[in-house]
């Protein structure tokens, strides 16, 4: 293992990995939260683009979306194609879903109750279709991997 790593991060990476069946390991970033009313470490999750962004309400927003915008995650458990689908909101109108093959770990998250969010990274129009990049997070205070980070 590499000597250079931080001890408080060495014990969260060892955290993460008891969370069930956590697909992925996070990142940690010292970084302040998107909505800036305090400063913490949060967890970049995944970084993703949301999908099916043309077949919701977010093609008749794309002129209101902003860079750094904060997106509200919520499970979908019931949802007939993916157990484990998370649609992502920008306050009450549905802009999509965290693709399929990003959405598990985020999924189980939610259902525990962890605060797991998404921010608005880049908007690329250049293409035929808009692709929207986000980042997830997970909200380092109150959630018991995260503590003493």
């Amino acid at each position: 293992m590499n000597q250079d790593v931080n001890p408080q991060r060495r014990s969260l990476f060892r955290s993460l990995l008891t969370l069930p069946l956590l697909g992925s390991v996070a990142r940690t970033l010292g970084a302040d939260r998107i909505d800036g009313t305090a400063t913490g470490r949060n967890l970049l999750l995944n970084e993703c683009h949301i999908a099916g962004f043309c077949y919701y309400e977010g093609v008749k927003l794309i002129e209101e979306l902003r860079t750094g915008d904060r997106l509200t995650l919520r499970p979908e458990p019931h949802n007939p194609h993916d157990e484990f689908a998370v649609e992502v909101y920008r306050g009450q109108r549905k802009l999509g879903y965290l693709p399929r093959t990003e959405n598990a770990h985020v999924s189980r998250l939610l259902r525990q109750g962890a605060t797991v969010y998404a921010e608005l990274a880049d908007i690329n129009t250049s293409l035929y279709f808009e692709e929207i990049a986000i980042r997830v997070w997970l909200e380092a205070s109150g959630h018991p991997c995260t503590a003493g980070v």
